[in-house]
């Protein structure tokens, strides 16, 4: 399944369902601009790929807020007036002006949170998303 700007919200349904799913792995390959992450999930015993594609920018924190867990709580689609990324970085390229900059315009891309029962966040921003 492919996630971009024009099924965004479908993050939001049980079809995207990740509660409870574990991340074993996150790796970035700065060049081709994706991000992956392999998840656990424990009900069927089975790994599954989620490859971001096109990503611009991504924050992460590993602070165990509400104490250690490696599971996923929810994941979420951010609406257009509350993402929090995507504004910084046109904000950021408006400043540099420099014609050698790859970010597009802000409609391209989609902004989704990851939260996890520690209560740390995985909130990234990209074109699009393959599961």
């Amino acid at each position: 399944m492919v996630i971009n700007i024009t099924n965004g919200e479908i993050i939001n349904t049980k079809d995207i369902s990740l509660h409870d799913d574990i991340l074993e792995e996150l790796s970035f390959d700065r060049k081709n601009k994706k991000l992956h992450l392999i998840l656990f999930r424990e009900c069927d015993n089975r790994k599954i790929s989620m490859f971001f594609l096109n990503v611009v920018a991504f924050e992460m924190t590993a602070c165990d807020f509400w104490g250690e867990s490696p599971y996923i709580f929810d994941f979420e689609y951010i609406a257009p007036d509350e993402r929090t990324i995507i504004p910084k970085l046109f904000e950021r390229k408006e400043n540099f002006d420099d014609p050698a900059c790859t970010l597009g315009y802000p409609e391209m891309y989609i902004e989704a949170e990851m939260t996890f029962v520690s209560g740390d966040r995985l909130i990234i921003a990209c074109e699009s998303i393959v599961m």
